[in-house]
């Protein structure tokens, strides 16, 4: 029952977006009529890279699938909304099969930079996490974040700093991505992220048994119909424990923007 109960909270998240006020990188006049294409070229709806902006005033997006390299299920939802110029919030939740419950994220980021006044995109962020590398109980996050268009080809990339809230437990993160736009309204291309131990104290890490890095690396795709995205992400997750344990991982998920 668990996971349908996580997979509702999904589901609820697409049906039931509300409206937010928009500045910043908007075209003038309001929004294009095409925000869910263009949520998707700025990297909304990308399963593990974080735009540096996102061309709507709110999203959503929930994905669900599993990891062979954990043995676990997961399912994701995350919701966003621009509060005030560049100021954009998120929330979200996660489960895996590893703890069993539903855990909440939350955060904001600030867009610094744009794309059409200064070249690139670029954007900080913080966040709270239900679970990090090596922070079972959660970790709090510093993401840098870039992004930069090339014709139809949009790169993405990530630096992340995450700690539990002693200190005790810290990790890092590197997020790679890129999407080509197809079409206006399909766009594939790759998400990369590999998360690597920073240290912890008393050597916490190898009594809890818990991993040292671990990486995944996707293909994805979304297609936008109408008011809705449907994605899907096929590759390679690995963990290192004690020893290195590699499988498949796959998701599948919806995502909408307004």
């Amino acid at each position: 029952m668990r996971p349908l109960t996580a997979m509702a909270f999904g589901v609820l998240l697409v049906a039931s977006p509300r409206l937010a006020r928009a500045e910043g990188d908007q075209p003038e006049g309001g929004r294009s009529p095409a925000v869910v294409p263009a949520a998707a070229s700025s990297g909304a709806f990308l399963p593990t890279t974080m735009g540096a902006r996102t061309d709507a005033r709110g999203w959503v997006s929930t994905l669900g699938g599993y990891d062979a390299a954990r043995k676990s299920a997961l399912v994701l939802g995350t919701a966003g909304v621009n509060v005030f110029g560049p100021i954009d919030l998120q929330a979200g939740a996660l489960f895996t099969e590893g703890t069993g419950t539903l855990r909440p994220s939350f955060g904001a980021r600030v867009r610094l930079l744009g794309e059409r006044r200064h070249g690139i995109d670029g954007a900080a962020a913080v966040f709270y996490r239900p679970q990090g590398l090596t922070e079972g109980e959660g970790e709090l996050e510093l993401v840098l974040a870039a992004a930069r268009h090339f014709g139809r080809l949009g790169t993405f990339a990530n630096v992340v700093y995450g700690q539990d809230p002693e200190a005790a437990e810290r990790d890092g993160e590197v997020r790679l991505a890129a999407l080509y736009a197809i079409r206006e309204d399909l766009h594939a291309g790759a998400d990369l992220r590999v998360r690597f131990d920073l240290g912890s104290e008393g050597g916490r890490r190898a009594a809890k048994q818990e991993a040292g890095a671990d990486l995944l690396a996707l293909g994805t795709a979304s297609y936008s119909l109408g008011p809705v995205a449907l994605s899907a992400s096929a590759g390679l997750s690995a963990v290192k424990l004690a020893t290195i344990h590699t499988g498949a991982a796959a998701l599948a998920g919806l995502g909408t923007a307004f």
